[in-house]
């Protein structure tokens, strides 16, 4: 039994994944981060005060984003990065509305740090794994499910 195929299905999506699949995911994963983004900067998503170590609405709204990319079996990849654009969301408000004292081009350095990009994506696993998990256990109990009640009937 050959195990490469299928840890690439898991992480990449199935083998009927095609190159319109994976744009939509990446238009999807801009989408996550433009959304969060305005979010915060129209204070439709509170910001604290204070030091944030975890932005709780954008990690939510990846939660939910890669809960469903596991439902519907899209590749844990995807999941992640879509949580991880929905962090960067409250970052890119962070640097651009609230940092008194910079330009936009340290906005952008300051968008872009690695320090703050490597915090983000590890973040962004804590919290895309087990919600990409539990969509995709939720997709395998309901098949499971429905082959169960299609056999007793």
């Amino acid at each position: 039994m050959n195990l490469i195929p299928k840890l690439l299905a898991i992480l990449f999506g199935t083998d009927q994944t095609g190159l319109r699949e994976y744009l939509s995911l990446l238009l999807l994963a801009c989408g996550a981060f433009a959304f969060t983004f305005a979010a915060y900067a129209f204070g439709i998503y509170p910001t604290g005060s204070g030091v944030i170590l975890i932005h709780p609405y954008g990690a939510l709204a990846g939660v939910i984003g890669a809960l469903l990319i596991g439902y519907y079996r899209a590749g844990l990849v995807f999941g992640w990065l879509i949580t991880h654009m929905s962090l960067l969301g409250y970052q890119a408000d962070w640097a651009v509305f609230r940092d008194p004292d910079g330009s936009l081009l340290d906005a952008v350095a300051c968008l872009f740090r690695l320090d703050m990009l490597t915090y983000i994506a590890v973040e962004a696993i804590v919290f895309a794994v087990p919600a990409f998990v539990l969509g995709y256990t939720l997709r395998w109990v309901i098949t499971v499910g429905r082959t169960h009640w299609e056999i007793a009937e």
